[in-house]
């Protein structure tokens, strides 16, 4: 009985001691890991983490990727490199930092990258990617259910999402300093924000039509500064920021599922989204449709802001492209074409902005 106590007494000092050293040998070994590599006159420290990303999902991609968007496939996980002058004599740089993570297929990618010149120089750049995916299905609830009796009363159920987006924004921003630890520095910086991709939208009224659209917004903002330090703990800035900004998206209506006959012409028309045969507004217009015997891929470019100024072609043309210019109205028996119309302003826009600022800190 002595010898098991005291093999147990042992065993369990032995597993004490061990646990009260492990912090210190992880110690010695991450300050030896933080140490680096010297060599060609700088510490080199970097760290990698890479891996494989699988996943097992079961149901709609589209719902996964609305709110998770994390697909399998062989990511960059994380990664870093610190570079380090040992006596600040390097020859273009004295220390130079690059982070980053997210690459090889992940919805957000970021990179840092930071390079300094003692007395002569701050670089500091940044580079970030999101991906930005709608398309919430309607399948369980469509905007319009199958009718009963499609004869008099066709319909056309509506199961993806009307305001699908598949965007991509790209991120950019530069920053110089100049002679950073003078009593005079000069500041200067560029940053780039540019958003496209293809989505949907819809009219806010009446039939609620359908629409493609390519999205592009641009954003360039430069900006310049300097920094007075003549006084004690007291700095004076002056900062001048210049942006422009671009918006250029073409829209387009290519759901022409139906035909409108109309003094023995055959016009594909989009009915919209919403169907009520029955209630306080009948939607869409009152007028025979027949399904169309070809698919038809008739599309009128759009160019934002002005939709309606676009429309100036003819009551079929109107009733093609937007259902909100006739509800409760019947068409032209002798559409003609308006040859006063005028073709639709274009939405490219360079709105540039100036801004000024002095600002005063001790």
């Amino acid at each position: 009985m002595r010898y098991c106590l005291r093999a147990r007494f042992l065993s369990g000092g032995i597993l004490l001691t061990a646990l009260l050293l492990s912090p210190m040998a992880k110690a010695q070994d991450d300050s030896s890991e933080a140490k680096g590599i010297d060599s060609g006159g700088y510490n080199i420290h970097q760290t990698i983490d890479f891996g494989y990303r699988a996943n097992w999902i079961t149901g709609n991609i589209n719902t996964y990727d609305t709110f998770i968007n994390l697909g399998q496939g062989w990511r960059l996980f994380d990664y870093s490199l610190d570079m380090r002058s040992l006596h600040h004599d390097g020859l273009l740089f004295d220390s130079l930092n690059f982070s980053g993570f997210g690459y090889g297929g992940d919805p957000n990618d970021v990179a840092r990258l930071r390079i300094e010149k003692y007395k002569w120089y701050d670089f500091r750049m940044m580079f970030r990617r999101d991906k930005n995916f709608w398309d919430w299905n309607l399948f369980v609830n469509p905007l319009n259910p199958i009718s009963t009796n499609p004869a008099l009363s066709p319909t056309t159920p509506v199961a993806n999402s009307p305001h699908g987006l598949d965007l991509v924004r790209r991120m950019q921003d530069y920053n110089l300093t100049l002679l950073p630890q003078s009593k005079i520095r000069i500041r200067l910086g560029y940053s780039r924000n540019r958003d496209e991709g293809p989505g949907f939208f819809t009219t806010d009224g009446g039939t609620i039509s359908p629409f493609n659209e390519n999205y592009s917004y641009t954003t360039n903002a430069y900006h310049a500064g300097v920094d007075f330090r003549m006084l004690p703990r007291t700095t004076l800035s002056y900062d001048q920021t210049l942006t422009y900004f671009k918006q250029d998206n073409i829209a387009a209506d290519q759901n022409f599922p139906f035909q409108v006959i109309n003094g023995g012409v055959t016009t594909p028309v989009d009915l919209g989204n919403i169907w009520a045969s029955s209630g306080g507004e009948i939607l869409p217009c009152a007028v025979s449709t027949t399904p169309p015997t070809a698919p038809s891929r008739t599309a009128l470019q759009l160019r934002r802001p002005s939709i309606q100024t676009a429309m100036a072609l003819s009551p079929i043309a109107r009733l093609a492209v937007r259902g909100i210019l006739c509800p409760r109205r019947s068409l032209d028996s002798n559409p003609t074409t308006s040859a006063s119309s005028k073709p639709p302003a274009r939405w490219p826009i360079a709105r540039p902005t100036i801004k000024y600022l002095i600002s005063m800190r001790r």
